[in-house]
């Protein structure tokens, strides 16, 4: 049986709605902004999607988008930052994260990347960026090899 191929989910991070259905749709996956996920007051920002960029998934595959968390001074919310842990094992990312004040939730995956079993290839949020202490950051652990991989740049095609 001959697996099909898979393509890297693009980076929609900080893009409209509009914007990364459009990114999303281009590269061949089923982008899904849910009501319940993005109401009528929510901002108009995507923080991340799920599964998270860089993950490997079939053309056709549903992506969700996650909005970005609404922060205020009001709220007493301040930024961290997401730390870089790819590459870890899952163990040392999830201390990693956690020291850093977010809740760790590791997840397996196929990687396009050839990261070895075990090793942490993508957080959700993206590493190295803005986020509220507190919050879930996705660890993307890898299962290895998803069989036979395509690239898809849709800003190349």
């Amino acid at each position: 049986m001959q697996q099909r191929p898979l393509y890297e989910v693009p980076s929609v991070f900080g893009l409209s709605i509009r914007e990364a259905q459009a990114l999303l749709s281009e590269a061949g996956f089923e982008p899904v902004a849910s009501p319940q996920r993005f109401p009528e007051d929510a901002i108009d920002v995507v923080g991340s999607t799920l599964p998270p960029a860089g993950a490997a998934l079939p053309k056709g595959a549903r992506v969700d988008l996650l909005p970005a968390p609404v922060r205020s001074a009001e709220d007493g919310l301040t930024e961290g930052i997401v730390p870089n842990v790819i590459r870890l094992t899952s163990e040392e990312a999830i201390r990693i994260v956690e020291v850093a004040g977010y809740r760790a939730y590791p997840k397996d995956a196929y990687t396009l990347s050839g990261v070895d079993p075990g090793l942490v290839f993508g957080t959700d949020p993206q590493a190295e960026t803005p986020y509220t202490p507190g919050f879930v950051v996705v660890l993307w652990v890898s299962l290895g090899d998803g069989g036979p991989v395509a690239h898809c740049n849709p800003a190349a095609t």
